[in-house]
């Protein structure tokens, strides 16, 4: 982790995970303030203090500057933090490690598979009018023998050809191959709940 200057792991994941949920929370709050504060002079809201009505004052533009970028700032590390948290508490959800979520162990070509980079039309019908739009081509749009090639096999067990031909993040998961994954409900308290600290905890929860 960049942050922590450590690796994240058993006995610090959960740390990681509230240090995320903190990251957010202050910078959704700081840029909700931001704005608050920047938008008060145009709604002529009086502020309760003198330094808050100076700094939202457009007669002081080096602060009001300042607020805004203080403002994308927060709001940049706000996003950012979230990108990370919602990784992370799908790995909660699914009980699953990072690399195994890098190497898609548990993740196999459905019909709903898309293909990379690649569109078909498709004609769809909007209150009795028909429209023509491309959209992104399913492995179900493929032939029927290439779709019995692919359909159902992991990631890792694909021709190399056929892997570069998929978008990676529309394979499906399969919670039958990941032999740790009990449910999100018991995933979630196993996470929360369960000791790490006992020298003999392996993270097998």
């Amino acid at each position: 982790c960049r942050w922590l200057m450590n690796s994240v792991g058993l006995l610090n994941h959960r740390e990681f995970v509230l240090m995320l949920w903190g990251l957010v929370a202050g910078g959704a709050l700081g840029a909700l303030l931001d704005l608050l504060l920047l938008v008060a002079p145009l709604l002529d809201v009086r502020a309760e203090t003198d330094i808050a009505s100076d700094i939202a004052s457009t007669r002081h533009p080096v602060p009001r500057t300042l607020l805004e970028a203080h403002m994308l700032a927060s709001g940049a590390l706000g996003w950012f933090a979230y990108r990370i948290l919602e990784i992370h508490l799908g790995f909660i959800r699914r009980n699953e490690l990072c690399a195994e979520w890098k190497d898609d162990s548990f993740y196999k070509v459905g019909l709903t598979t898309k293909l990379d980079h690649v569109n078909v039309p498709r004609r769809r019908a909007w209150f009795g009018v028909k429209h023509s739009k491309t959209s992104p081509m399913l492995v179900e749009d493929l032939p029927r023998n290439e779709q019995k090639r692919m359909v159902g096999k992991l990631a890792g067990e694909l021709e190399v050809e056929d892997y570069n031909r998929l978008d990676i993040h529309t394979f499906v998961y399969d919670p039958a191959c990941n032999s740790f994954d009990r449910g999100w409900r018991q995933n979630w308290f196993g996470f929360w709940c369960a000791s790490r600290w006992h020298p003999h905890a392996t993270g097998e929860f």
